[in-house]
């Protein structure tokens, strides 16, 4: 099994050769995105046995953390759909132009909630499988032998 080191290592090497690419060599681009896709998912492998691994408090403390974030990341997103809507910045009520639905595209994609939401089903899941409820601020026990939780 490779390190994660290595994995690293083999990231680089896909990023420089990305940014090295001639803009119209879509063939060898493709090709190396899926290439870092598959190094992702390895070293992805290496954060999933890490937390297996940590206390179940941990696990609940960064999934609150996580909740916290991902709600205010909400409340964010609200606040510039608000200003960047119908009617906000100065625009005539109702208007939408191509250049406002092109920011809000490009927003959403900058937006670090399905990597927050991603990282939260993951703790979740870790939780369940050792009979914690997620859902509940005091991660009760589900089954007789759980570790216990405190707040």
């Amino acid at each position: 099994m490779r390190t994660l080191e290595e994995i690293n290592r083999d990231l680089g090497s896909v990023l420089d050769a990305m940014i090295a690419l001639d803009d119209d060599d879509f063939a060898k681009r493709y090709e190396l995105l899926k290439r870092q896709d598959e190094l992702r998912v390895e070293a992805g492998r290496f954060q999933t046995d890490f937390d297996e691994q940590r206390p179940t408090q941990d696990v609940m403390d960064e999934l609150r953390s996580m909740r916290k974030q991902r709600d205010a990341e909400v409340k964010n997103q609200a606040g510039r759909n608000m200003m960047s809507g119908p009617g906000g910045s100065g625009s005539a009520a109702g208007a939408v132009s191509a250049e406002m639905v092109e920011l809000t595209l490009k927003a959403k994609a900058a937006s670090p909630l399905d990597g927050l939401n991603t990282r939260i089903a993951a703790l979740e899941s870790i939780l369940l499988a050792r009979g914690v409820d997620p859902s509940s601020a005091g991660a009760q026990a589900l089954r007789h032998g759980a570790e216990p939780v405190t707040d």
